[in-house]
C-alpha cells in the first residue's frame, strides 16, 4: 500500500499527530495547491515541492535548500520508484485564471519599451564594463525588469518569445539565459527572493568573458590548447568579478560552476552533483539550450535529443524533465519516451 510522507517516517506532524503541538502541522500534510500524486488532496506524496516540511527532525528551509537532502530520502527514492514517470512530472498548481484574462492578446504582455530596454541595457553596461570595474548597479536594474514582467504572466512561453534575442553576442545569451532561467524558477515554485536572485546569477554566469579577447572569444576556426584554456578561464575570472562587485558567494559560484557536469567531467574544477547548488544545476542546464538552439543545424527536437543524451551524465534528470516540458512542447510522446529508458 502507497504511503504519505509522514506514514513513512512517522514524523508526527499531520493533522492530530504526536509532534503538532512542538513544530506545528507539515505543510506537506495540508497544501492543497497542487495536482499531483495525491490529486490536490495534499502534498504527502510530494513532500519534496513544498517548502517548510519537518524531515529527520529538522524544519527544512526553501525547496533550494532541502532538493539534495529530498533526492538522497528513502521515501523520495520509494515514491519514485513506485510511481514512475509520473512521479517525475512536477505538480501543477490548480490556480485558474481570472476570467478577465481569457481575452488579452498575450503578444503585447511585455510591453515594447521594456522589451528594449532589456536588450539595450546589458549592452551598455558591457561597454562600459570593457573599460571600468564592474558594478552591480545596472544588473539590479535588469533583474527587477525581468522579475516584474516575467512573474505571474499570463502565458509564460509569449513571455520567452518575446525576449528571446536571435544573434550570438553575450549580452543576447546572457538574457536568454536570465528569461528562461527565472522563468524555469517559477516553475518549480521558488520564491520571489529565491527567483531574484536566481536571476541576478543567471545574468552573470557569463561575465567573465568580457575580461576574453574578443578575438579569440569569437574566433570561428579551430581553437588552440591555449587559447580553449584561456576561453574556459571565464568561469574563474566570472566568479572574481563578482564577488568584487560584493555579492554573496551563492551568486558568484554560479559563474564558477556552470560549466561542471554531475559525473564531475565538468570544467573547471571537475566538481561533482554534491557539491553544486540548484541555481547551478538551473543556468547550467538552461545555459546548454540557449547554445544548442542558437545553432542553425541544431533543430528544437535535435537540442533536446543531445541535452537527454547527456541526462544524469551532465545534469539531474529530475530538473531537466522539468525544463524540458517547459520549452519543448511540439512532442511530448518523444520526450516521454526519451526519459522512460532512464526509469526502467
Amino acid at each position: 500500500m502507497k504511503k504519505n510522507c509522514w506514514e513513512f517516517t512517522n514524523c508526527g506532524r499531520e493533522p492530530s499527530g504526536k509532534n503538532v503541538d512542538e513544530f506545528g502541522v507539515c505543510p506537506a500534510a495540508v497544501n492543497k495547491k497542487y495536482n499531483g500524486l495525491n490529486h490536490g488532496k495534499c502534498a504527502g506524496r510530494i513532500c519534496w515541492a513544498v517548502t517548510g516540511t519537518f524531515c529527520d527532525g529538522n524544519i527544512q528551509g526553501t525547496f533550494a535548500k532541502k532538493w539534495y537532502n529530498c533526492s538522497k530520502c528513502d521515501f523520495f527514492k520509494q515514491t519514485k520508484a513506485e510511481e514512475g514517470p509520473n512521479f517525475l512530472t512536477f505538480p501543477k498548481k490548480l490556480n485558474k485564471l481570472h476570467t478577465s484574462h481569457e481575452n488579452i492578446d498575450t503578444r503585447l504582455i511585455i510591453p515594447q519599451n521594456t522589451q528594449n530596454k532589456l536588450i539595450n541595457t546589458p549592452t551598455e553596461f558591457i561597454d562600459e564594463t570593457e573599460i571600468h570595474p564592474p558594478v552591480i548597479i545596472k544588473y539590479k536594474e535588469i533583474e527587477k525588469i525581468l522579475f516584474s514582467e516575467i512573474n505571474d504572466k499570463v502565458d509564460i512561453n509569449t513571455c520567452i518569445n518575446q525576449l528571446k534575442i536571435s544573434d550570438n553576442a553575450v549580452y543576447s545569451h546572457t538574457i536568454n539565459v536570465s528569461v528562461l532561467a527565472s522563468v524555469f524558477g517559477i516553475t518549480l515554485g521558488l520564491g520571489s527572493t529565491l527567483i531574484k536572485e536566481l536571476t541576478i546569477a543567471a545574468l552573470l554566469h557569463d561575465i567573465g568573458k568580457i575580461r576574453i579577447p574578443k578575438d579569440i572569444l569569437y574566433k570561428s576556426d579551430n581553437l588552440k590548447f591555449n587559447e580553449i584554456e584561456l576561453i574556459e578561464n571565464h568561469t574563474r575570472l566570472g566568479y572574481q568579478l563578482i564577488k568584487s562587485m560584493g555579492l554573496p558567494e551563492k551568486i558568484a559560484e554560479v559563474s564558477y560552476n556552470h560549466h561542471e557536469r554531475l559525473d564531475g567531467q565538468g570544467y573547471p574544477r571537475k566538481l561533482t552533483k554534491d557539491s553544486l547548488s540548484l541555481y547551478t544545476q538551473i543556468v547550467s542546464i538552461v545555459n546548454a539550450y540557449d547554445i544548442l538552439s542558437a545553432k542553425e543545424k541544431n533543430s528544437a527536437k535535435e537540442t533536446v535529443g543531445i541535452m537527454i543524451s547527456e541526462a544524469q551524465k551532465a545534469y539531474s534528470l529530475d530538473l531537466l524533465y522539468r525544463f524540458i516540458n517547459i520549452v519543448f512542447k511540439q512532442d511530448k510522446d518523444f520526450v516521454k519516451q526519451k526519459f522512460q529508458a532512464f526509469i526502467n
